[in-house]
């Protein structure tokens, strides 16, 4: 199996993908390791949550409709990851990126979501369901601990359009939808977030595949990242290590700003080195998920072959002018099979970084929703 493979193959052909919690990390475990020929195997941990009240929260690749880019919005042309046109954004970004301080905890609180299509007798309309938001964090020292938090986000109407058809609906609190082979209820609702094992590990570790040869499955240390060349051609060389098709290798690249506390100047550098990736393309300003402005860079899925459902579609990537990571999509760019009343700019999954930031204290989850 390539890398990656299961990843992609995990992606939905349909806007119903059952929800669960572990998969996405099973997903990721498989998808980010070496192919069985490879001497060397570059899996990252696996997360094993215990967090039973965020069990339905979660899907492997989550499905949220229309709100990263308008409906009707054509994809933009693309412009050739050369590093010059459409580059200089991107590098702009990164200057301010790297003048960002350091601090003794890493934070990450992401956002995840899935789509479902709700069948009323006054009209059908789209929702977010099987929400989820997780909180972590992480001594950069090894001994320093480590917390893991999770929480359901409340089921809602998308758009304004499905919004008033909820309303014509007569407003219910809840959604029992079809997923897959069984009919799943989400309430409007928030859950309250719960922790799993208190220094569930000790900390000092974190999951990062851009490291070349160097990379390791059981995580890399911060003091490797601190010392990480942060040359773009060399980090460019570092990723292309891995095998698999442009838009994996960004996905890796996204999960890796994720999940690591990645200097400055090396998040800098990935930045930087973004546009020099083979497939990679600019694709300009974009309004995430949770409608923040950013720059996106993205490639493409394969237009045919086993990773292919039947539609096109491009994993994007996406950063704030000041050089924050927000997150990656999958946007559709072709309708087709499951997708093919959907129009290109239609937001198939999303995974992104409410807020990944660097903490001097222990900090505690926001008590405020992301929506």
């Amino acid at each position: 199996m390539k890398i990656m493979d299961a990843l992609a193959a995990a992606r939905p052909a349909d806007l119903e993908a059952a929800p669960d919690a572990d998969r996405r990390y099973r997903d990721l475990e498989k998808a980010l390791a070496q192919p069985v020929e490879s001497p060397r195997r570059r899996g990252r941990p696996v997360r094993r949550l215990a967090i039973g009240v965020v069990a339905v929260g979660a899907a492997a690749a989550v499905t949220v409709a229309l709100t990263g880019h308008q409906s009707g919005t054509p994809t933009p042309g693309k412009t050739p990851g050369d590093g010059k046109v459409g580059g200089e954004p991107i590098m702009l970004a990164a200057d301010k990126a790297e003048a960002q301080p350091l601090g003794r905890y890493w934070t990450s609180d992401t956002v995840w979501g899935q789509s479902y299509i709700v069948s009323a007798k006054t009209g059908n309309y789209a929702i977010t369901g099987a929400g989820w938001e997780t909180f972590e964090w992480t001594a950069v020292k090894a001994g320093g601990g480590n917390l893991f938090y999770g929480r359901d986000l409340p089921a809602r109407p998308q758009t304004p359009e499905d919004k008033a058809a909820w309303r014509k609906a007569g407003s219910p609190s809840s959604f029992r939808v079809w997923s897959n082979d069984h009919y799943q209820t989400y309430s409007r609702a928030a859950g309250s977030w719960s922790a799993d094992h208190p220094q569930a590990k000790p900390g000092g570790r974190f999951e990062f595949s851009g490291m070349g040869d160097e990379s390791r499955a059981d995580g890399v240390t911060f003091d490797q990242l601190r010392h990480l060349s942060t040359d773009p051609d060399q980090l460019r060389q570092n990723y292309l290590q891995s095998p698999g098709n442009p838009a994996q290798r960004l996905l890796s690249v996204s999960e890796d700003l994720m999940s690591a506390p990645v200097p400055p100047k090396l998040r800098a550098g990935i930045m930087r080195m973004i546009p020099r990736l083979p497939g990679v393309y600019s694709v300009g300003t974009v309004t995430d998920p949770l409608r923040r402005k950013g720059i996106a860079f993205a490639a493409d899925w394969p237009a045919s072959g086993p990773l292919n459902h039947g539609y096109g579609s491009r994993t994007e990537i996406v950063f704030s002018p000041d050089g924050e990571f927000l997150g990656s999509e999958d946007v559709l760019t072709k309708p087709g099979g499951e997708y093919a009343k959907q129009r290109p700019g239609f937001v198939i999954n999303y995974h992104v970084a409410r807020g990944s930031a660097w903490r001097d204290k222990k900090p505690s989850p926001p008590a405020k929703l992301p929506f």
